[in-house]
């Protein structure tokens, strides 16, 4: 996926020492998903989740899916600091978000998610 390569480039970026490489990645990972869900199912959630991760985030950062239930967002030169301004973003977007799925069901978006920041030394 296009957010894999993203930051594969700036994993690069910072091993060579190029000037300015630095960046975040954000693993997001939906749960509390309702059981018995059909592949469809899980797809229109998956897909209505990248588009409000993707709303979210800023121009230059990129979303990757990964698999159904988790995201990768990659944030380009971004430190500890302009993340939490990210998952702050994120947090308030999400928090009454519901995703319409199969006969007028719904999912109320919940996730979890862990960070890393990488810059050069």
């Amino acid at each position: 996926p296009y957010a894999y390569r993203l930051a594969q480039q700036a994993l690069e970026g910072v091993r060579e020492g190029r000037p300015d490489t630095s960046f975040s990645m954000v693993l997001v990972r939906l749960t509390d998903l309702p059981p018995g869900l059909t592949f469809a199912d899980k797809a229109r959630i998956s897909a209505e989740a990248g588009l409000l991760f993707r709303q979210t985030v800023r121009v230059l950062d990129s979303v990757g899916e990964l698999d159904p239930q988790t995201f990768l967002l990659v944030l380009p030169n971004t430190d500890a600091n302009g993340v939490a301004a990210v998952l702050g973003r994120l947090e308030r977007r999400l928090a009454n978000a519901a995703v319409y799925y199969g006969d007028g069901r719904s999912y109320a978006l919940r996730y979890r998610c862990c960070q890393q920041t990488i810059a050069k030394d």
